[in-house]
């Protein structure tokens, strides 16, 4: 069988690798940067955190449990941002979930979204939110999680694949905001 007809899941990874990792957490900081400089502009926010070592992660790939569970932690932590001035101008000073004041922010400004963008962060943070993944589970919400980041719905999970599907949803996520933004 040949690596092109094996699923992306199982099939072996290579230096090469390491130059697309790189890319991509390239590209990820600076769509985060570009997204907080329009957010400061536009709506006096920073939406998303500036991490190195976030983008350190990124960079390396994820082939455990243990690793997985502690990069989904940082990449969620990016989310963990005050959005005081969104707040205010919902008029929602109670609201607390990151999703919710982006959504509500959104649909109270009448801009268009595709909701997908908030799936991908609602996820991050659900997983982010699991137990360890480590032991077979019938949960519904993992399996849920793993089909839409186009994994196999079965154990074991494939940690490298997962994390390469989730950062590259992620940054497209973020290209999806970064567009809303420059339309303010």
């Amino acid at each position: 069988m040949e690596q092109d007809d094996v699923p992306i899941y199982q099939q072996v990874r290579d230096y090469n690798d390491f130059h697309t990792r790189f890319d991509r957490a390239a590209e990820i900081s600076i769509i985060v940067k570009d997204i907080n400089t329009l957010g400061q502009g536009k709506a006096d926010t920073q939406f998303i955190k500036e991490n190195m070592r976030m983008v350190l992660e990124m960079i390396s790939p994820c082939e455990s449990d243990i690793q997985f569970t502690t990069k989904m932690a940082r990449l969620a932590a990016l989310f963990e941002v005050e959005l005081e001035q969104i707040k205010i101008e919902i008029e929602k000073p109670n609201f607390r979930r990151y999703n919710r004041i982006i959504k509500r922010w959104l649909n109270y400004r009448n801009i268009a979204y595709d909701p997908d963008m908030l799936t991908v962060w609602s996820n991050i943070k659900t997983l982010r939110n699991m137990e360890p993944i480590h032991s077979e589970t019938d949960s519904l919400k993992l399996m849920q999680i793993l089909d839409y980041f186009g994994q196999p719905k079965s154990l074991p999970i494939y940690y490298l694949n997962l994390w390469d599907e989730i950062l590259d949803r992620f940054r497209l996520s973020l290209e999806l905001f970064r567009e809303i933004l420059n339309k303010l």
